[in-house]
């Protein structure tokens, strides 16, 4: 099922299907993807925003990480906003 998925997608797909052939994805960055989360020396790290709560972990800290990569924003302006949404409770 896999293969049939990667055959009719054109980008923006991947499995961990372990069955998953990396012939079958077209796009350059699914098949960076499939490299890199195959590559058993790899290291994968999590940001842990899912274990926030939700004004945090899908506010607060995704605008300002989005706002200091993307924009440049300063580092400890971004974090003194992310800490300050957090609730008081």
């Amino acid at each position: 099922m896999s293969n049939a998925k990667a055959q009719a997608t054109e980008f923006g797909w991947i499995s961990a299907n372990s069955g998953l052939d990396p012939e079958n994805l077209k796009s350059p960055i699914d098949k960076l993807a499939y490299e890199q989360l195959t590559d058993e020396n790899a290291v994968f790290r999590f940001d842990g925003s899912d274990l926030m709560p939700a004004a945090v972990g899908a506010g607060s800290f995704w605008n300002g990480m989005t706002d200091w990569i993307s924009l440049g924003e300063d580092s400890e302006t971004v974090l003194a906003d992310i800490e300050k949404s957090w609730p008081s409770e």
